[in-house]
């Protein structure tokens, strides 16, 4: 008698679909934390150029107007009149923002709020960091006037994590930019609502959340909690030169359409261009034409092309020619200023 030889029962064993379970859930987590990494370093780069863009249109605005604005309101609703707009007298006890003592003692306080985008014309998501939370925005109450621009160079102070200052000289910094990372301490959002600060991080972040003059910067993030846990991300500037620092008198050249404040338009200098320092060399003169009463070359700028010129003598025997040499760099119009 033959008999059908069994067959083994179908699907998986327990130990099978455990393996299959526990590599699914490892290559599930590697996915998820790749996921969390890859849009930790998105927001990073969000928040990064915002304050690069807020940090240019300050200069622009400082150039235009020969000083720094005010800040805006941080409680501030979105649809409220002065949302994201600079005070108007930023020496005035304002409820919407703070007001903090110099670094180094002073008369002008340091005005804390927010970045008034509007009054810089940014986009107003150009105010939020990619958390959500308003940029701090805390400048010199002295240099957001023309008048006393520049009379008190002590003002905002940046340390590193152990303490020391970073800025030279000292608390010289005339306004700085703050974002208040993940965990967003310190930060107000669009409804004008403030995320307390926890006190956990004395050697942290905790530095910009405490309505002073000094402020934190670190290269490195950490995100262990503790007393040096740091998510925040700082901007500032070496100082510009100060109005008050150039002497009356001097002549100066500015790529603007009028003189800025404090000084006058400069005529004797009209039509002027401005070539620069470095080596210049002539072109190389065209090849002899054959004919014998050719003369040598003449080069020159013309009205606005700023090309050479070589040209045959008037009292050649054949027609004079030109021939353009485009070597010589374009004419640059500027309008020269004097301070007075």
């Amino acid at each position: 008698m033959t008999y059908a030889k069994e067959q083994p029962a179908g699907g998986f064993s327990l130990i099978e679909l455990a393996l299959v379970v526990v590599i699914g859930g490892l290559l599930f987590a590697m996915f998820a934390n790749a996921l969390l990494v890859s849009q930790q370093q998105a927001k990073i780069k969000v928040t990064k150029e915002r304050i690069e863009a807020i940090d240019l249109a300050i200069r622009n605005f400082y150039i235009a107007s020969s000083r720094y604005p005010c800040a805006a309101r941080r409680t501030a609703p979105v649809d409220d009149v002065n949302y994201a707009v600079e005070l108007t007298n930023c020496t005035v006890v304002d409820a919407g923002t703070s007001r903090a003592l110099p670094f180094g003692g002073g008369t002008h306080n340091v005005r804390i709020g927010t970045v008034p985008t509007r009054t810089l014309g940014l986009p107003d998501t150009y105010g939020y960091d990619a958390w959500g939370s308003r940029f701090l925005y805390a400048v010199n109450e002295a240099d957001t006037n023309t008048t006393t621009f520049g009379t008190i160079p002590n003002a905002i102070n940046v340390i590193d994590g152990a303490g020391n200052s970073v800025i030279v000289p000292e608390g010289s910094l005339s306004y700085i930019l703050v974002s208040h990372g993940q965990n967003k301490e310190g930060g107000f959002n669009s409804g004008g609502n403030f995320t307390v600060c926890s006190g956990d991080h004395p050697d942290g972040d905790g530095e910009n959340c405490d309505n002073d003059s000094d402020f934190r910067n670190t290269i490195w993030l950490s995100s262990n909690e503790g007393p040096a846990y740091f998510d925040d991300f700082v901007s500032y500037k070496a100082s510009l030169i100060k109005p008050s620092e150039v002497p009356a008198g001097a002549v100066m050249a500015f790529d603007m359409a009028a003189c800025p404040t404090g000084w006058a338009p400069y005529s004797d200098l009209n039509g002027r261009t401005i070539i620069g320092t470095g080596t210049y060399s002539q072109p190389t003169p065209p090849a002899d034409t054959g004919d014998a009463s050719y003369g040598g070359e003449a080069y020159g700028f013309r009205d606005l092309g700023g090309f050479a010129t070589t040209k045959i003598p008037a009292s050649s025997s054949i027609a004079p020619y030109i021939q353009e040499f485009k070597t010589i760099p374009p004419y640059k119009a500027l309008t020269y200023c004097i301070k007075v």
